[in-house]
């Protein structure tokens, strides 16, 4: 008994005191440059919002006029950036500049956005999506959030930047796709590939991501600087199968509607099992100073405590999501009349990938569990199927940068490294860029970052203003 009594004292003990490490705050900071935004600067972003760069699954659908405007409107509108930076387009999908910095030995640093959006559905829109509208301190209108904000800051960030004389250290590049909210490959696929031609390889890179994230982890008290340091992959899988038609009367014992429920039964009763994967640590260190004690001691010792972290993780769909593959059908079709039996029957289901995974390896995993079924399996839009993206460290300098900026200019968040669960044009720089990171500089409550793709899109002229306060001080600091 004594001795069992000791075990758990000293357990308890070392436990106390691994808690008490990770409790310690590591962030330092940055002094900003202080930034006024101007009715001028503002409406640089109004005219970018009201140029209509909407992408369709289907290019042809594109209106390639739209995207030619904009690219004038950049010229037009950063004058300094286009008359002394050197920049090249490969086409309507593609714009980017490099900045060159005082030391060519260093690897450059690359900064990426697009200019594309999102169709809108006008009747759900309280004003015009492309009114560009100012009301009540926010700007209104699509890609104001997603993400022409982030473009137009970077580029602002630049000229005011030029205009002051400054040249960076090392060379910077700016990267803008126009195709990111469909494949990617038009924009950022053709710059990446250009890149790697040109044998130019980056230190890091910063794309959009994570925000500052208000009030959208009920443990943390404090907003949370959200940095993305991997990304999910994403796979749509066709289940297929051909049936006998005729009527309704004569049925066989599984029609194609059938096969096709059945199939999708199984994949819904076996989902992948949870992984709790490098980022996710990362996540759950970083967020042991801003928790209680009782939780703290948890994330802080999760080799002890890793079942029951897996267990609070899986209790809502937003955080279970962060520690497996996901699947979801999202489409069913079979048949077309009640009486009629029919001849075939589709699913698509959607897959966003762990780290760990690969396209080939749900692939696999699904013509198993189907193994028996009277159904096809393929890969659905292979143009849009991606493996993840690995991890990006957190000890490199670029990642520390960031940070401390971040912590300039949102000083009341704390910085936490995270997992993209969506898909961004960074997928496509992997080849040359080993640590890329998702950040976007604005505060949004959970009630704000829902309007992403949604109707009623807006940001605040304080977000925005802040968005190149960021910036300004981050190209300072390269």
């Amino acid at each position: 008994m004594y001795i069992i009594i000791v075990t758990i004292f000293i357990l308890f003990t070392l436990l106390f005191l691994n808690t008490i490490r990770y409790r310690k705050r590591k962030s330092a900071f940055i002094e900003t440059i202080p930034f006024e935004i101007s009715e001028e600067i503002v409406q640089k972003l109004k005219e970018a919002v009201s140029i209509k760069t909407i992408t369709h699954s289907l290019y042809s659908e594109n209106d390639l006029d739209h995207f030619r405007k904009f690219k004038l409107f950049i010229e037009k509108s950063y004058p300094l950036v286009y008359q002394n930076l050197e920049s090249q387009s490969l086409n309507d999908y593609s714009y980017f500049i490099k900045w060159p910095g005082a030391d060519p030995d260093q690897n450059p640093v690359l900064f990426i956005a697009h200019f594309d959006v999102v169709p809108v559905v006008e009747e759900n829109w309280s004003t015009d999506p492309f009114g560009a509208e100012v009301k009540k301190g926010y700007l209104w209108g699509r890609g104001t959030l997603d993400t022409k904000n982030t473009l137009t800051a970077i580029l602002e960030s630049a000229e005011q930047l030029l205009k002051e004389g400054y040249v960076p250290e090392r060379t910077v590049y700016m990267a803008f796709g126009g195709d990111e909210e469909t494949q990617g490959t038009e924009g950022a696929g053709k710059i990446s590939s250009y890149f790697k031609e040109q044998g130019i390889e980056f230190d890091w890179l910063l794309d959009e991501g994570g925000v500052v994230a208000e009030n959208s982890f009920s443990m943390v008290k404090c907003p949370m600087a959200l940095i993305g340091i991997s990304e999910k992959g994403y796979v749509n899988l066709r289940i297929s199968c051909k049936g006998q038609s005729g009527h309704s009367s004569m049925p066989p014992r599984h029609t194609a509607a059938g096969h096709i429920a059945r199939a999708v039964s199984i994949i819904e009763n076996h989902p992948f099992k949870t992984v709790i994967t490098p980022t996710i640590k990362s996540f759950l260190f970083a967020i042991t100073p801003y928790v209680s004690f009782p939780i703290a001691m948890v994330m802080a010792n999760q080799r002890v405590f890793s079942p029951l972290i897996r267990f609070l993780l899986r209790r809502s769909p937003q955080s279970a999501a962060l520690i497996g593959t996901t699947q979801a059908v999202t489409i069913l079709s079979s048949g077309n009349k009640e009486n009629v039996l029919p001849s075939e029957g589709e699913a698509i289901v959607n897959f966003r990938i762990l780290p760990g995974e690969t396209v080939a390896s749900v692939l696999k995993r699904i013509e198993y569990l189907l193994r028996n079924e009277e159904v096809r399996v393929e890969i659905f839009q292979k143009n849009d199927a991606n493996d993840p993206i690995e991890e990006s460290s957190i000890e490199e300098d670029g990642y520390k940068l960031i940070d401390s900026v971040i912590q300039g200019v949102f000083p009341q968040s704390a910085t936490i490294p995270y997992m993209m669960t969506g898909a961004t044009d960074s997928k496509h720089y992997r080849e040359v860029c080993r640590n890329i990171y998702r950040f976007a500089p604005m505060s949004l409550k959970s009630e704000e970052i829902s309007l992403i793709h949604s109707a009623d899109e807006r940001i605040s002229i304080e977000n925005y203003r802040k968005a190149i306060e960021f910036y300004k001080t981050l190209f300072s600091n390269i």
